[in-house]
């Protein structure tokens, strides 16, 4: 009942959007047209497109489909590859973000010629993508006023400038109308396939000569370097592979702060099982903090967030949150805020987040050509900054307090003189007892 009544809402909204205001509307001849039945049909045609493209994840347009979430390079490779591989990807965007970080390490060329075919849609708003991914020798097409067939168009990308390599694809794909390649490679293939021309018409080929002019004719830019393309291509090959290594992130952060404490520890004589056990403890609730947080990104806004400045920032905070309330447990809530050890490990909590975290990311992005080595490259990149981060961290805050709560330390100073006595007092009956 609930479905209904909405969707009955949604429907007299659309209606009243179709309307305008008007109560009635004519076609030609006179023809009556019932308003309602208008606004009706327009709202069925939106829905019907709007299920095609969440249920099948093709775009139903011939132009790029980009929702805007993610960088641009990465949306236009993920549109370019569903219109290719629907069904190897299962018409899954996410399966398309996953092919792309795949081939980028296996076969990066391929991958180049997709965004070299996204890049010239979409700087060339006059072009649209053929309907049909496996059409012969034709990538892209544009109407011509008074043309009743479309104008079609091959676009070719290669690494090498080796104008050879366009002269025979030309020649494969003699049916284009036009031919694009990358706008520092037309030059020297224009060049090359006038040399061919004389040579050929020197040698008295007239029907050969003509056939490389037409292809010298139909040579055209994309409106892009190669260098533009394969930097877009590694860009979003770098988006995607960040987006999907993000759950590492708070792994790495999460060692820092464990690691260092059980230092502490064992550097002042102080790990037993009970504090082995409660930085254990600690650590894993820290890294299922993190991973927690990283997983609900994943399901805000597709996942667009994960590995991102936005979202590192959002991992971050929720485990320096989780770190301080350990600490505040360890010194006694409310007493916690008159001991300077309690501020001393905050900032290193802190530090540890503000350097690991970009160092992590970082690290990754400029190991990305070492493919899965970029992973532990980023984790012991995030552990040394972490490291030095704390340690940095609690030299600050002690030289903080020292200036500006000095009596803080002193009173600390007494207490462990006390202790300290104590126990020296202690021993001594207890010889005392034994004698």
């Amino acid at each position: 009942m609930g479905a209904r009544l909405v969707g009955s809402c949604i429907l007299l909204i659309a209606m009243s959007n179709g309307v305008s205001a008007q109560t009635t509307a004519y076609q030609p001849l006179g023809t009556w047209v019932d308003p309602s039945t208008a606004a009706t049909a327009s709202w069925q045609a939106q829905l019907a497109d709007a299920s095609e493209r969440s249920s099948t994840g093709v775009p139903p347009s011939t132009r790029p489909q980009l929702a805007g979430l993610r960088p641009r390079s990465v949306e236009l490779l993920e549109d370019a590859l569903l219109r290719k591989h629907p069904k190897l990807l299962k018409y899954s965007p996410e399966q398309a973000r996953l092919l792309i970080t795949r081939r980028y390490y296996k076969a990066p060329g391929p991958l180049r010629g997709y965004m070299a075919e996204a890049v010239f849609v979409d700087r060339n708003p006059e072009w649209h993508y053929v309907e049909r991914a496996n059409a012969p020798q034709h990538d892209v097409y544009r109407r011509i006023p008074g043309r009743q067939p479309p104008w079609n168009g091959q676009v070719k990308y290669h690494d090498s400038l080796d104008p050879a390599l366009y002269a025979r694809d030309m020649v494969a794909d003699y049916r284009a109308d036009e031919f694009f390649i990358p706008d520092d490679h037309v030059e020297s293939t224009k060049a090359y396939l006038q040399a061919q021309e004389r040579r050929l018409r020197a040698r008295g080929d007239m029907v050969e000569a003509e056939r490389v002019r037409r292809d010298y004719e139909r040579l055209r830019p994309i409106k892009a370097t190669s260098g533009e393309i394969r930097a877009a291509t590694r860009e979003a090959a770098l988006s995607v592979a960040t987006e999907q290594r993000a759950v590492y992130m708070p792994l790495g952060a999460a060692l820092v702060l464990s690691l260092v404490p059980i230092s502490v520890d064992w550097a002042n004589g102080n790990i037993t099982y009970d504090r082995a056990f409660y930085h254990a403890v600690r650590a894993a609730n820290l890294v299922g903090v993190g991973v927690g947080t990283d997983k609900l990104l994943g399901s805000i806004g597709q996942g667009a967030f994960r590995g991102t400045a936005r979202g590192n920032l959002i991992v971050g905070t929720a485990m320096a949150i989780t770190e301080t309330s350990w600490l505040l447990y360890e010194y006694g809530w409310q007493s916690a805020f008159t001991q300077s050890d309690f501020y001393e490990k905050a900032a290193c909590g802190v530090s540890t987040m503000v350097l690991s975290i970009p160092a992590y990311v970082e690290a990754t992005a400029l190991a990305f050509e070492f493919g899965p080595w970029a992973l532990a490259i980023g984790m012991g990149a995030s552990l040394v900054a972490g490291t030095v981060g704390c340690l940095a961290g609690q030299t600050a805050t002690y030289q903080l307090i020292e200036v500006f709560a000095p009596e803080m330390h002193r009173r600390e100073e007494w207490e462990k003189i006390g202790r300290a006595k104590d126990k020296l007092n202690h021993a001594i009956d207890e010889s005392r007892t034994l004698q």
